[in-house]
């Protein structure tokens, strides 16, 4: 191909370009998928928050509130879109993978008393926020509840919910701060 390159520098010209229409192609495919300046990146995280040590949780809770993890992770994605982030939620994500990923882990859930003696029940989360595989933040929350009011009407997955959502409105707040 050299060799027809030197005989003929149309044959050379018209390489150069093709190589330079595919490498600005390719420019155009990075530039669509990375944020404009100034446009805040997509922050994907999944779609249920794991346990961090499931251990760590009573199993009646674990069974009987399976949804925490998913309602935590859905009240966080609602509560950003409300504070202007865009966020994806997704079946899996892992932190190495490439852009904004948050991991979302259950730390921990406390749940005694009732509904008659009165609910004492406790969530904690922790959150990592990872840009491009490196760790740039994380925080750890917590959230009580007594059941507020109708507490005496309420189950305990009820009042862990109610913990959850108001996490996944911590956890978005401090998304934002991060810039």
């Amino acid at each position: 191909m050299m060799n027809t390159m030197r005989k003929n520098p149309l044959h050379a010209c018209a390489a150069l370009l093709l190589a330079s229409l595919a490498g600005a192609a390719g420019a155009q495919e990075a530039a669509a998928s990375a944020p404009a300046a100034g446009e805040p990146a997509v922050i994907r995280f999944q779609r249920s928050a794991a346990y961090l040590d499931e251990t760590a949780v009573a199993d009646n809770i674990r069974k009987e509130c399976s949804s925490l993890g998913s309602q935590l992770s859905a009240s966080t994605e609602r509560y950003a879109q409300e504070f202007g982030l865009k966020v994806e939620r997704v079946e899996s994500v892992e932190a190495t993978q490439g852009g904004t990923v948050l991991q979302l882990k259950i730390v921990s859930a406390i749940s005694s008393g009732n509904a008659f003696i009165g609910h004492r029940k406790s969530v904690a989360v922790k959150a990592e926020l990872f840009r491009d595989g490196q760790l740039v933040s994380q925080t750890t929350r917590s959230r009580d509840s007594m059941g507020g009011f109708a507490a005496g009407f309420k189950g305990s997955c009820d009042v862990l919910e109610r913990t959850v959502n108001t996490l996944g409105s911590d956890i978005a707040k401090w998304l934002r701060a991060q810039g």
